[in-house]
C-alpha cells in the first residue's frame, strides 16, 4: 500500500490541536472520567464519519471502538484515554497544553493521548481510502488502564467486544526504534502483621504489628529470589512500594501493611514467588510467637514473549527502515500493557510508539510533534502492509 507522506503532514496542525483538546480533558485516573476524552474522540470520528461503538462497564468509563475497513486479517491498536495524578513539579498547568518548539507539553502527551491523536490521523487517512483498503483496522480508546484495566481492555475481551487476528499497542515509548516482543510477569502481594493495640507507655500490655514486619522486610531485603537471566530483558525486581502501621506515636500499632511489586522473567511463575514469601512470614511467626500475618496476592500478570518471527514484527521493521530509515531492535518491557490481555485472548500483540521511554508518569511530560506526525504515516504503511502482505511505500 502506498502512503501518501504529505497528506500526514498537511494534517499536522489538525493533529495537534486534537492532542491539545484530549490533554484539556483531566483524566486522572482514579476517578478516571474518560468519557470527558471520549467525547473529544467521538467527534473527531463523527466528523470523519469513522462508524465506532461506546463501552462502559461502569458511568463515565467509557471505551471507544472504532473499525475501518471489512473482512481479514484486521488490526487492532489501543491508545488509553486516563492518565496517572500529575503530581508535583510542573513548571506548567499539566491539563493546559503548552507548546514549545517541536514540543507539546502536558499531563497524557507521552502516556498516551499523544500516541492516540496520531493513531485518529491514520484512522481518518484509511477511512479515506477505505475502498482501497484490504482487511480492517480496529482503534481502541479503552478506559482505566492505569489501574490494571479492568474497565477498559480487560472489560472488552471479557466481554467478546473486540477481537482481532494482530494488536499493535502504541504505549512503550521508543521513538519507533523498538518493538516489544515480550513484558515481564506482574505481581502485587499485600501483606498484613496483626499485634495488639495499647498505650504507649505500657508497650508490655501489648503487641506492636510493627516490628515482626520489619523483620520480615529485613529477610525479603536479603533473599536472592531468582537471580534469572534473559537477552531481552532487565534482571527481575522487587519493590516495596507502601508501608502503612499504627494511628499515632503514642499508641502500639495494632496493624501493620505493606505492599510488594514484583517483576519476573519468562519461565518463572507468580507461585514461585509467594511460595517464597510465604515461607518468610513462616520463619518469623517461628522466630516471634506472638507475630501473625496475612497474606493476599492482589494482582498477577504472567509474563510473556512472542517469536521475531511473527509477521507483525517483521512488518513493523520493515516498513520502519523503508518509510522512515529506522532501524528497530526488539525489546523485552519490565512495565506491563494491555498487551498481555490480548494474548491471553489469542491475539498476537506487540509494543511500538512513537515518544521517549522517560516521559511516561514524569512532571512537564511531553512529546515531538514531528515524531508524532512520522508514527501517524508509519503506522499507516505497517497497517496497510500487513493487511495486503506487500511492501509499504511512501510517496
Amino acid at each position: 500500500m502506498r502512503i501518501d507522506t504529505k497528506f500526514f503532514d498537511d494534517n499536522r496542525e489538525e493533529m495537534v490541536e486534537l492532542l491539545c483538546k484530549l490533554i484539556e480533558q483531566d483524566t486522572t485516573n482514579p476517578p478516571g472520567n474518560e468519557d470527558r476524552a471520549a467525547a473529544v474522540v467521538c467527534e473527531y470520528l463523527d466528523r470523519y464519519g469513522i462508524p465506532y461503538v461506546r463501552h462502559e462497564k461502569e458511568p463515565h468509563r467509557t471505551n471507544i471502538v472504532a473499525t475501518i475497513g471489512s473482512g481479514r486479517p484486521r488490526v487492532l491498536a489501543a491508545a488509553h484515554l486516563d492518565v496517572v495524578p500529575a503530581g508535583e513539579g510542573w513548571d506548567t498547568d499539566p491539563f493546559r497544553p503548552v507548546i514549545r518548539g517541536d514540543r507539546i507539553y502536558g499531563r497524557g502527551t507521552s502516556d498516551n493521548k499523544g500516541q492516540l491523536a496520531s493513531m485518529m490521523l491514520t484512522a481518518r487517512y484509511l477511512k479515506e481510502r477505505e475502498a482501497d483498503f484490504k482487511g480492517q483496522f480496529i482503534l481502541v480508546a479503552p478506559a482505566d488502564e492505569e489501574r490494571g484495566s479492568e474497565l477498559g481492555l480487560v472489560y472488552l475481551v471479557r466481554e467478546n467486544l473486540v477481537d482481532a487476528d494482530v494488536g499493535i499497542i502504541p504505549d512503550t515509548g521508543g521513538n519507533m526504534r523498538e518493538v516489544v516482543v515480550g513484558e515481564k510477569g506482574l505481581l502485587r502481594i499485600s501483606v498484613t502483621s496483626h499485634g495488639k493495640q495499647a498505650h504507649a507507655s505500657r508497650p508490655e500490655t501489648g503487641f506492636s504489628a510493627v516490628w515482626p514486619m520489619v523483620a520480615f522486610l529485613n529477610l525479603l531485603k536479603e533473599e536472592p529470589f531468582f537471580p534469572d537471566e534473559h537477552p531481552l530483558f532487565t534482571p527481575p525486581t522487587m519493590n516495596v512500594g507502601v508501608i502503612k502501621g499504627g494511628v499515632a506515636a503514642n499508641v502500639v500499632p495494632a496493624r501493620c501493611v505493606v505492599e510488594l511489586d514484583f517483576r519476573f522473567l519468562p519461565g518463572r511463575e507468580d507461585k514461585d514467588i509467594v511460595g517464597k514469601v510465604e515461607a518468610l512470614l513462616r520463619k518469623v511467626e517461628e522466630q516471634e510467637p506472638r507475630a501473625k500475618f496475612d497474606m493476599k496476592v492482589v494482582g498477577s500478570m504472567p509474563p510473556f514473549t512472542i517469536s521475531p518471527e511473527e509477521r507483525v514484527v517483521q512488518v513493523i521493521r520493515r516498513c520502519a527502515g523503508e518509510m522512515l530509515n529506522l532501524d528497530v531492535k526488539l525489546k523485552g518491557m519490565s512495565g506491563t500493557t494491555v498487551c498481555k490481555q490480548l494474548i491471553e485472548k489469542g491475539i498476537t500483540a506487540v509494543g511500538f510508539s512513537c515518544g521517549d521511554s522517560d516521559q511516561a508518569h514524569m512532571a512537564n511530560e511531553s512529546i515531538s510533534i514531528s515524531e508524532m506526525v512520522d508514527f501517524a504515516k508509519l503506522m499507516a504503511g505497517i497497517i496497510g502492509d500487513y493487511c495486503e502482505g506487500g511492501t509499504a511505500a511512501a510517496q
